[in-house]
């Protein structure tokens, strides 16, 4: 019999914190069944000459033996698993440099069963699992009012609101915003208005530098006064497969949408700026789920396989 390994997830999407819950598939002569679990995160750079440095930080590691499987058997093993509450978000920037390097970053959370024959691997099968993060409180503003002083002696305030639309759906890969300008004067003229989401991203380096970088993702001009505007901004897919709010011992990125106003008030030109980050999810990483059925599943009864992690002891990550 060929020896053969799935493994099935009971989804690919998982928030940081929950349980993984899936199951192993076997069908096989006597083997080991070896489960790994991990989560890393890697930063590389390869200069032009194809010189590579690279950094790493393993997040977690977990290694079980479930069973050394003694005769021929089909059988199926669910197992659960919780991922640390303070994972980082499964990520991956790619971006030339100044220098013409192309530094590489990535965060990536695997689950791999393995048969085991001795010290030889007679077969094994992986998945990826999309790792997100919920919001944190300072992306979880909805709206901003952001009032500017043109004077002290006249007492009056130009504001400007930010709002971020459909807040509610943190998987689109489009960032929605409305703009609108309130309460001046009539002698207060809007010469433009300037709406940008912008991507500012920081990654300590192998060589202890830091590479550090903003990008306007989207931008949207008006100079005709108008008041009110909307900005729809596609937000993934331009430096990475899988670029988003991240902040981990490595990388550190955030998205924000900016307004400006250049205006015309007591024969001075004035330039107002206001700023609200939004959280971006990573989106679903590209690896199938397969059935976890096999024929005949007879010769094996099911086992259930609760993996204690250290972190539903309360840490965050193991230590060592």
């Amino acid at each position: 019999m060929e020896n053969r390994v799935l493994v099935y997830l009971d989804t690919l999407k998982i928030c940081a914190g929950s349980k993984v819950t899936g199951e192993i598939c076997a069908n096989c002569n006597p083997c080991l069944l070896v489960l790994k679990l991990s989560g890393k995160e890697k930063v590389q750079v390869r200069s032009l000459n194809n010189h590579r440095e690279t950094k790493k930080v393993q997040l977690f590691k977990h290694v079980e033996k479930i069973i050394d499987i003694q005769e021929r058997s089909k059988a199926v093993f669910p197992f659960s698993y919780k991922l640390p509450s303070s994972a980082p978000a499964t990520f991956h920037f790619s971006k030339v440099d100044q220098n013409g390097s192309l530094i590489d970053a990535i965060v990536v959370y695997k689950i791999q069963a393995l048969l085991l024959q001795g010290e030889t691997v007679v077969a094994t099968d992986y998945k990826f699992l999309t790792v997100y993060r919920m919001p944190s409180g300072r992306c979880k503003v909805p709206s901003l009012s952001f009032a500017h002083t043109i004077s002290s002696c006249l007492s009056w305030n130009f504001v400007m609101e930010l709002d971020r639309l459909s807040s509610e759906d943190c998987y689109r890969n489009i960032a929605e915003f409305k703009f609108r300008c309130i309460d001046w004067p009539e002698n207060f003229r809007i010469l433009e208005i300037i709406l940008r989401t912008i991507y500012n991203i920081t990654i300590q380096l192998p060589n202890d530098f830091i590479y550090k970088n903003s990008f306007v993702i989207c931008e949207t001009r008006s100079t005709n006064n108008e008041t009110q505007m909307e900005l729809h901004s596609e937000t993934l897919g331009r430096f990475g497969d899988n670029h988003g709010t991240n902040d981990s011992k490595l990388i550190s990125s955030e998205f924000t949408f900016e307004g400006i106003v250049r205006a015309s008030f007591c024969c001075k030109t004035w330039e107002i700026k206001g700023e609200l980050p939004f959280h971006v999810n990573p989106v679903d990483v590209k690896t199938p789920k397969f059935s976890s059925t096999f024929e005949n599943l007879k010769a094996f009864p099911i086992i259930n396989i609760i993996l204690k992690s250290n972190f539903d002891a309360g840490e965050e990550f193991p230590s060592g």
